[in-house]
């Protein structure tokens, strides 16, 4: 891995390692939501919410497309919710 992939490799896990951002991806894991449900889902404040939603989008992990006044969002990139699920798998196995 190179210098360039590191950085933004490590820029991305940063990324994943809010809560917050987390409960995102997972709430939108096979399923496209728009921001008030996902709001009332998590619990979260508008703008808090809105913070959130802005930077997994500059990192092309969501995605989001407009219907009418709303806003609806989408995991752009699959591959976040399978690293998700093996990651929570290595921490919650029995190790060996």
């Amino acid at each position: 891995m190179n210098r360039m992939n590191k950085k933004k490799v490590g820029r991305i896990f940063e990324v994943l390692s809010k809560e917050t951002n987390l409960r995102i991806i997972c709430a939108l894991a096979g399923k496209e939501m728009c921001v008030t449900s996902l709001q009332l889902e998590l619990d979260l404040k508008q703008a808090n919410l809105s913070q959130h939603l802005n930077v997994l989008k500059r990192f092309d992990i969501l995605d989001c497309k407009k219907e009418g006044n709303r806003s609806c969002y989408f995991i752009k990139d699959k591959r976040y919710v399978k690293l998700l699920k093996e990651t929570s798998k290595l921490f919650t196995e029995e190790v060996k």
